[in-house]
């Protein structure tokens, strides 16, 4: 796929990202149900801004990372911390702040992208871990 890929359709979508098409229908019905209610009930969403007219549908890859960092322990793609020579640390997993996450008063506290990073890469390397911790 890529980085980043274009969908005509939801089942497309989900069979070429591997994504679960239950959980995308449900939550393109929520959506789509909100938008004809001119409400989002879920994050608020400005009315002036809440549409759908159907596909395409556009599908991005992220990553846990950071474009500046303040310090933290290395990582690798997954999330998984890397001893000095590189080397993965078996169970021992980091995300957020710890991981030299932007954040701090010299780039202004409040900044909406900081939260939106730790919120990310939390859940993405919390999923990870605990794929890792299942399959033990």
């Amino acid at each position: 796929m890529g980085v980043a890929a274009r969908f005509e359709d939801l089942p497309t979508l989900a069979a070429e990202t591997g994504l679960p098409q239950d959980t995308i229908t449900t939550t393109m019905t929520r959506y789509e149900e909100q938008v004809i209610a001119r409400r989002d009930a879920d994050f608020g969403k400005d009315r002036a801004y809440l549409t759908f007219a159907g596909g395409p549908y556009h599908v991005v890859e992220l990553l846990p990372g950071s474009a500046k960092s303040f310090g933290g322990l290395a990582l690798d793609p997954e999330g998984r911390v890397l001893g000095v020579n590189g080397e993965v640390i078996p169970g021992l997993w980091a995300a957020g702040e710890v991981a030299g996450m932007l954040g701090t008063a010299a780039i202004g506290e409040g900044l909406g992208g900081t939260i939106t990073a730790v919120y990310f890469t939390g859940q993405r390397v919390g999923a990870n871990a605990a794929a890792e911790a299942l399959h033990e």
